[in-house]
């Protein structure tokens, strides 16, 4: 694993980011399937996970995020609450520490939940280093309300958010599905929703097994 990782790092040109904005592949339970009045109105859990590939809490876990961390680096992750505790457990073995809750997202309409109806989705920060000494603008909001559009896909605002937060010092966004301007992106949907011209760094292979660590 130690060559795929060093192979991963040459395609990276060796680069070390200072921020990180990953929107992981959770994969979703399949008690949600058992009430019948949720599959008629939404459909399946399977049908709503294959619009992509999803990936199991332990690859999440175990992606070599680390590699591509500078010694001071923030974290920004995206997560539901059924995700909340795994997504703390990945923060820590990328080599971060969590902080607090970056961005809250209302979607403005709902899903129906195990025991409430669902219409925000969360963006955790974590730091790594002396990370906040990056920070350029105090000012940027952490809420947002804005409709919910294709399947996955998080507002454009939020990506814009953190460039002012932090400017024009590497950054690489996990999971993308857009291309951006200034950002580096990795993921298997890059094309998915284009807007800008990225650096894409691969997208032949999701997950890339030189992501992660020796699972065996």
């Amino acid at each position: 694993m130690e060559k795929e990782r060093k192979e991963l790092l040459k395609m990276c040109e060796g680069k070390k980011y200072n921020v990180i904005y990953a929107d992981p592949a959770w994969r979703f339970s399949q008690g949600i399937n058992r009430r019948k009045d949720i599959r008629e109105k939404f459909g399946t859990n399977e049908e709503l996970s294959i619009q992509y590939p999803t990936m199991s809490d332990k690859e999440i876990i175990e992606l070599n995020v680390a590699d591509y961390a500078d010694d001071n680096c923030v974290l920004f992750v995206w997560t539901t609450d059924a995700h909340l505790e795994v997504a703390i457990k990945a923060i820590n073995n990328w080599g971060f520490k969590y902080k607090t809750v970056a961005f809250t997202w209302n979607k403005k309409r709902g899903f129906m939940g195990k025991w409430t109806v669902k219409q925000c989705e969360i963006c955790l920060l974590a730091t790594k280093g002396t990370a906040h000494k990056l920070l350029k603008s105090f000012k940027e909001k952490s809420y947002l309300e804005e409709n919910k559009t294709e399947h996955s896909k998080k507002p454009n605002e939020f990506r814009k958010r953190i460039e002012r937060m932090f400017g024009d010092v590497p950054k690489l966004e996990m999971f993308a599905r857009t291309r951006a301007e200034g950002w580096d992106v990795w993921g298997n949907e890059t094309d998915k929703f284009e807007e800008e011209k990225g650096r894409e760094i691969f997208n032949n292979s999701f997950p890339p097994q030189s992501l992660f660590g020796d699972v065996s």
